[in-house]
């Protein structure tokens, strides 16, 4: 079996000013408030799908409001990760990332293929966003960013093994908001955006966003004299609500996100030996120049179109989400290329194009009122995915026996769809209990191929052309219990037991039809933690701390193959410890108001073993 233990520790310091504490909601909406004495203010966050305060959610989150991300220069997810305790943000291309939290991600290669799923997640306001990437944070007209650490399968359902990051927008509204903004820097860095709220009625509001973003790169391509990878991108969102009562809300919005850029080589430099004996040597020792006879580009259209109901009825308030999803990729990326010893040319190029639709909707009634004894929400969830991807790998080297181009075409389809709950009974006035559940179905099926493009080789990782027909279905159980004890108004601990799981799939890229047939389990992790959620120092300084323990069972890993193929597999179990600290501090020192953060791994182990799941090509 494969054993997996690390132990780490995350903290976030922020001594910031009032300002970047705050949030900021429409007037309907739960409002910050005063924490008392001119303190910290009171954030609402939606972790649990409801509003709530933060330091009373027994949850570990991170939020950043619209101040924050202004005020700290925050234009992407990687920017958000840094801040963040436990969060790391790799990306093989902007538009392909790859998070983890608390030390679960996904091995590169198995989210990005048309059969994989991530183990992080990235919700907009709520609806789930498949594939794709995300749209640029500008044009969102973000209210707010929570970071959900652990476990999040309950609520949030597939996929949020290792946590998620929800994007909270802003509402149209009554009032009159224009906002417009230029920046100009280095790299011929050009950004635009324009924001814009006007009521149409007493009952009627609309808001839009424009944001367009240009800069060149910051590494020099020498043979084409581009600079790599450079920056265009494009992004747009219009709302229109509909608010005539307190008993009635309804909001559609549409995003469009048009990117056409340069990409860069994955390695900068080359210097391989290969089984022929040609060595492929490095280009540059300045690591601000490259060296590719070509540059690779990648282009991306989304579009986003989202409905949100929510009413109040006898039962409870009822809220749907309905969303529709396009994402269009076009990516073409350059492993390495460049000179060989003796001077001759080598090549080698991943090329891919992606078109999916997504469609979901989910139901959730809410039970009861934040002050009633037992309260919670009960609802219902379906997902329809449709992939469409095909990946060619050509290598071109000086002996015509040695290049090739093979393609990998995966058509794949999946359906998920979800039954869940959750509910709080105060057993006391400052003793509350929690316990929730959610059922999954999941299929995926479709067709994989790997055939050769031209030869005469076949690049790795292929051995042999294949078609293969696949289907498989998969269930999981999500169950989350704890307590919560509000020891002071300023003080709650909590202790919770969550489990969340991460889809099955297939290997896009196999070296054979056997390979490619064979299916990997979901992944489970059961989440274990305590925490407390403090202020103290007359409501000045903030401290969150949280230990936890996750058990992992059938990890999804990748196995290098003796032909340096790639198979991907589930590993027998893994165990992850963690502490996470979190400080935010207002006014300890009048006039000082540094932002700070930090995250650091003590320390990371893995052993290997004996592991199952794999056929050997």
């Amino acid at each position: 079996m494969i054993r997996a233990s690390s132990v780490a520790l995350g903290i976030a310091l922020a001594l910031a000013p009032a300002t970047a504490l705050a949030q900021t909601q429409p007037a309907e909406q739960a409002s910050a408030q005063p924490g008392g004495n001119d303190g910290l203010m009171d954030i609402v966050v939606t972790a649990q799908r409801v509003s709530e305060n933060l330091q009373k959610v027994p949850v570990a989150v991170t939020t950043f409001d619209s101040e924050q991300l202004k005020q700290s220069s925050i234009e992407t997810i990687a920017d958000i990760a840094v801040r963040t305790p436990g969060f790391t943000a790799g990306q093989s291309n902007p538009v392909e990332p790859n998070f983890a939290l608390r030390g679960i991600g996904s091995p590169q290669g198995i989210s990005q293929n048309a059969a994989g799923d991530p183990s992080v997640v990235v919700f907009i306001d709520g609806i789930y966003a498949g594939r794709g990437g995300t749209p640029d944070l500008d044009a969102l007209d973000l209210e707010r960013v929570e970071v959900l650490r652990g476990p999040q399968g309950t609520l949030f359902g597939k996929n949020a093994i290792g946590g998620l990051i929800n994007f909270v927008l802003r509402k149209p509204g009554p009032e009159t908001r224009v906002h417009a903004e230029m920046t100009v820097g280095n790299f011929k860095r050009l950004d635009g955006l324009a924001r814009a709220n006007v009521a149409l009625s007493d009952t009627v509001f609309a808001s839009g966003s424009f944001a367009v973003k240009n800069r060149d790169g910051f590494y020099l391509n020498e043979p084409t004299g581009n600079r790599n990878p450079n920056l265009s991108l494009s992004s747009g969102r219009g709302a229109i609500r509909f608010y005539p009562n307190e008993s009635l809300d309804l909001t559609v919005s549409v995003d469009l996100v048009r990117q056409d850029q340069r990409a860069q080589p994955r390695d900068k430099e080359c210097d391989i030996t290969f089984n022929s004996g040609l060595h492929c040597v490095g280009n540059n020792p300045d690591p601000r120049i490259t060296s590719s006879t070509i540059d690779g580009f990648i282009k991306r259209d989304l579009n986003i179109y989202r409905a949100e109901l929510a009413m109040e009825t006898p039962l409870g308030e009822v809220t749907s989400l309905t969303a529709f999803r396009t994402a269009k990729l076009r990516m073409y990326t350059p492993f390495f290329s460049g000179p060989i010893d003796p001077p001759l040319l080598i090549e080698s190029i991943q090329s891919d194009r992606e078109n999916d639709k997504q469609f979901s909707e989910e139901l959730r009634l809410a039970i009861g009122n934040p002050g009633d004894a037992l309260r919670g929400q009960i609802g219902a969830y379906y997902l329809k995915e449709q992939i469409r991807r095909y990946q060619t790998i050509t290598q071109y080297f000086p002996l015509p026996s040695q290049s090739g181009i093979v393609g990998y075409p995966q058509a794949i389809d999946a359906r998920s769809v979800a039954l869940f709950g959750q509910f709080n009974y105060n057993l006391l006035s400052n003793l509350t209990l929690t316990a929730g559940a959610r059922m999954t179905w999941e299929k995926k099926w479709g067709t994989l191929g790997g055939t050769v493009v031209a030869g005469p080789a076949i690049p790795i990782p292929l051995t042999s052309p294949y078609d293969v027909d696949v289907s498989k279905s998969w269930d999981a159980f999500t169950p989350r219990g704890g307590i919560e004890w509000q020891v002071t108004d300023l003080i709650m601990a909590y202790a919770s037991v969550s489990r969340g799981y991460k889809s099955g799939g297939y290997q896009g890229i196999a070296p054979t039809g056997a390979s490619a047939a064979v299916p990997y389990n979901p992944e489970f992790a059961w989440s274990y933690e305590i925490g407390v959620k403090s202020r103290f120092a007359d409501n000045r300084i903030q401290l969150n701390v949280s230990a936890f323990q996750t058990d992992h069972k059938d990890l999804q890993v990748a196995q290098l193959t003796a032909t340096n193929g790639i198979v991907v597999g589930n590993a027998a179990e893994s165990k992850l410890k963690g502490i996470e600290a979190e400080m935010v501090a207002r006014d300890v020192t009048p006039g000082f108001h540094p932002a700070a953060t930090r995250d650091r791994p003590l320390l990371s182990r893995m052993s290997a073993g004996e592991a199952t799941g794999w056929v050997d090509p």
